[in-house]
Parts: C-alpha cells; sequence; structure tokens
C-alpha cells in the first residue's frame, strides 16, 4: 500500500471524527443560549457601568435606572455586587455590552468558539508531525464534549480566555525563536529589528492574560529562567506593553479607583464563599421584569422545562475536598501557606529539570519544545493557584486546560503513551458522569494536574528535549 494512503486515512478519519463532534455540540450549545447565559449578564452591565464612569463593584439596582443596568441575578441582602472580572476584562467586553442582551449573548457564543477556534489553530501550528496533529485534533473534539465546556457555554462564562492568552503568549515566543523561511525552521536573527514584533506581540498577550486574570502571573513564573536565551532587547520589547499598560492604570484616578474596588469586591466574595460575614445593606428588591432587552423570562422559564438543561457541576476547591474528607474548613492562612509552599516546591523541581538538562544550542533563541514544555509548568502552577483558590469552583473553571492539553498533544511521543492514556483518562472523566464515582469530574480534574506536572518534571531520554539557559 502506497505511504500516502494510511495517512490519507488517518487524516479522513480524524476530520470525520472532529467534524462529527461539531455536528452534535453546535446545535446543543445553540439551543443552551436559548435559555439565558447569566453570568453574562453581569458582566455586560459592568462593562456598561464602567463605560458610563461607575464602578460596578458594589452597583445595586435602584428604580429608575431602567433596563441597562438590570441584572436578575444582583438582587440580594450583600454590599458588594456579583460583578467578578477585573476592569480591564470589562473594558473589552465594551463594544459587545452595547448590543441588547440577546444580541450580546449570541454574541459571545460566537466569541467562544472563535477563542476555541483561536487556540485549536495555534496548537497546530506548533506541531511538527502529522501524528500529533491527528492527537490535537481529538483532544479539541472530546473537550468539546465536558461538563466544562457545556456549563461554559449555558453560562456565558468567560474562562476560556484565559487559555487562549496563554496559547498566544507561547505561540509568539516560539516564532520569535524561530522563523519560517522557504518552508524551513531556523533560528531567527535577533539583532534585527523585525526580530523585535514577536516578544513585544507575546508581552501583549502576557498582558492581557494577567490584566483578565491577576494569579495568572504564576503562568509565566517558568519562562524567566529562560530569559538569557533571549537578548536584551528582545526583553526590553516584551515588557515594553505591559509597562505601558500598567502605567496607565497608575496613573489613571479612574483606573485606579477601579481596581481598589475590584481588590474590595473580591475580598466581599471570599467573605461571602467562607462564611466569614460579608458586608450586608438593605437593596430595593427585584422588579422582576418579564422582558428585557429581547430576553423573555416567562419563554425561557418554558422552554428550560421543555429542555431541562443537563449540567452536572461540581467543586474541586482544596478545601473542599478537605471538609468531605476530613470534616474541618481549612482558614484563609491555611489555604494561602500550603498553595505558597507548593508552588514554590514545583517551581524549585523545574529549575532543576532544566539545570539537570543538556545545555541549549548556540543559535539564539530556545527552541519550541523547551518552550512548551515551560509553558505547561507555568500553567499548572497557576491551576494549582486556582485549585487552592478560597472561592468556589465551578464547573466551567475545567475549561482552562484545554491549553496544558493541547500543547501536550503537540509534543506527543508514542514512547511517552503512559502519560497521554493518563491524560485521557482524566478527560473522559470530565465527560461522563457514573454516580458509582464519587467526584468524578474533580478526580478527572486533579488527575491532569499531576499527569501534566510529571511530563515536565520527570526526566525521560524519550521525551522531547528540555534545555539548559539558566
Amino acid at each position: 500500500m502506497p505511504e500516502g494512503r494510511p495517512r490519507f486515512v488517518g487524516w479522513l478519519g480524524v476530520i470525520l471524527s472532529f467534524l462529527a463532534v461539531l455536528v452534535f455540540v453546535v446545535p446543543r450549545d445553540l439551543s443552551m443560549e436559548k435559555q439565558y447565559t447569566g453570568d453574562l449578564r453581569n458582566r455586560v452591565v459592568g462593562a456598561r457601568l464602567i463605560h458610563d464612569g461607575r464602578s460596578p463593584y458594589f452597583y445595586k439596582w435602584k428604580t429608575g435606572d431602567g433596563v441597562r443596568y438590570y441584572d436578575p441575578a444582583n438582587f440580594d441582602s450583600l454590599r458588594s455586587s456579583n460583578s467578578t472580572a477585573t476592569p480591564f476584562f470589562h473594558h473589552l467586553l465594551i463594544p459587545l455590552a452595547e448590543w441588547p442582551e440577546s444580541r450580546a449573548s449570541i454574541g459571545w457564543l460566537i466569541a467562544e468558539y472563535l477563542f476555541f477556534g483561536g487556540i485549536l489553530a495555534l496548537a497546530l501550528s506548533m506541531a511538527a508531525t502529522i501524528p500529533r496533529r491527528w492527537t490535537i485534533l481529538l483532544t479539541a473534539a472530546l473537550f468539546l464534549l465536558t461538563a466544562g465546556w457545556k456549563a461554559h457555554i449555558a453560562l456565558g462564562q468567560s474562562y476560556i480566555c484565559i487559555p487562549f492568552f496563554a496559547m498566544l503568549f507561547l505561540w509568539f515566543l516560539i516564532r520569535g525563536a524561530e522563523r519560517h523561511i522557504a518552508g524551513r525552521l531556523r533560528p531567527a536573527d535577533l539583532n534585527h529589528p523585525a526580530s523585535l514584533f514577536y516578544p513585544a506581540a507575546a508581552g501583549l498577550a502576557a498582558a492581557f492574560l494577567v490584566l483578565i486574570k491577576p494569579n495568572a502571573i504564576l503562568f509565566l513564573l517558568p519562562f524567566l529562567f529562560l530569559t538569557r536565551a533571549f537578548s536584551r532587547r528582545q526583553l526590553w520589547a516584551c515588557c515594553a506593553v505591559p509597562v505601558i499598560l500598567l502605567a496607565w492604570i497608575l496613573i489613571s484616578p479612574q483606573e485606579r479607583a477601579l481596581w481598589v474596588d475590584y481588590r474590595e469586591g473580591v475580598t466581599e466574595q471570599i467573605k461571602m464563599h467562607q462564611h466569614l460575614h460579608p458586608a450586608l445593606q438593605q437593596n430595593e428588591p427585584d422588579p422582576h421584569l418579564a422582558v428585557f432587552e429581547g430576553i423573555d423570562q416567562r419563554a425561557v422559564a418554558e422552554l428550560e422545562a421543555r429542555q431541562p438543561l443537563s449540567l452536572f457541576s461540581e467543586n474541586g476547591n482544596v478545601f473542599v475536598l478537605v471538609e468531605k474528607l476530613f470534616h474541618r474548613r481549612l482558614s484563609l492562612t491555611m489555604m494561602s501557606v500550603a498553595a505558597g509552599t507548593l508552588i514554590l516546591l514545583l517551581t524549585g523541581l523545574y529549575f532543576l529539570r532544566l539545570r539537570h538538562s543538556p545545555p541549549g544550542p548556540s543559535t539564539p533563541g530556545p527552541p519550541a519544545s523547551t518552550l512548551q514544555h515551560a509553558a505547561i509548568m507555568g500553567f499548572c502552577l497557576y491551576m494549582v493557584s486556582d485549585l487552592f483558590s478560597p472561592v468556589y469552583r465551578h464547573q466551567y473553571y475545567t475549561v482552562q486546560w484545554i491549553c496544558p492539553l493541547l500543547i501536550a498533544a503537540a509534543l506527543f511521543e508514542p514512547a511517552l503513551r503512559r502519560y497521554y492514556i493518563l491524560l485521557l483518562a482524566g478527560l473522559l472523566l470530565n465527560i461522563f458522569h457514573a454516580d458509582f464515582i464519587k467526584m468524578g469530574h474533580t478526580l478527572g480534574e486533579y488527575l491532569l494536574l499531576v499527569t501534566l506536572l510529571a511530563f515536565v518534571l520527570l526526566p525521560d531520554r524519550r521525551s522531547p528535549v528540555l534545555h539548559n539557559f539558566s
């Protein structure tokens, strides 16, 4: 049989499988969107408030405010609102937020798929072999079937932005180290002015990532051990945009005030989730608007009754597991100390892993595999902080795992199949719900974390090469 035929048959099978999943999930997701994406509403209202020069973090609706700021989920006895996104994310959402809610919801569904498609395209561009591209497509197809993706779509959540900007940062770094010329990859000329574009773009992606989710700064930590592989000009270019955005926040009185409110709002959210007596006040009651901005709540209720959503959510926080297993609550101090200690320990192990790796190549810039391993490690550090969060993590948080999973798929080697079997098991546990497996989705999430850490930290002569630049 000609060599090209098995490859063609393989590609055909993978593409048909991916398309079959899309044919199933797209109508499902369109149907879920019609049942009101409630979490999107607080972000839309928050963006409108900021656009109008107001802070969303302690806003409570009052008679006369009209439907522009109306959010059915923001009526309670708390002083703080249900707005938890950062000021920067609200700024990004302002163009979409000016649409009526029904139109904004459709627009955000399209945006979610565009973010997903962007992550997939970036991952495919990092794969050097056909089997790796197959692995990426199959992983992406399975990810669309997870409970996390379903919950993300149904609620109009925004966590898909985090893996997108993390992947974009990695892609620009790789492109900065290797430029595609005449169909071949060769090291970039670091002294050429054009080579500064890629690190500057990477810095922009990093700034967006951290300003959307501040603890995502941990994702960047492993890359600090690779800075000697880049020229000073590249490092300055990478830092330029974050410094400019930080200066904008510090100089602008309005931005400073928003970030102060955001921090205080998050503190109140933590108090609420940890039962630490959040601030209360008398708020106006919900007027129960039957129709607002194209959303007919009676029609939504009827649709939910006819087509009930099959959503299963678990809270995978460490403090939840400790309480279930040992019947005791962790204090905020204990959670912070435990998370910090684990992050420092893992970072130290990664540094030692690099120190015992072969020296980097004489050509400028680290190879793609070293950057990809750093990205997986960084994302695991970020997810450790996420799992130790004192705020309840719902199922849509697991959408973030798409970033390290697709990077690992881009490094696929048959000799390392034991890692990929475990990753597949973790992914399947996040797809199927079985009553006889207690906390199955959570078990799958922790399995993903442990396997990815082992993939990066355990030495293996058959693994893609890591290089020491420290």
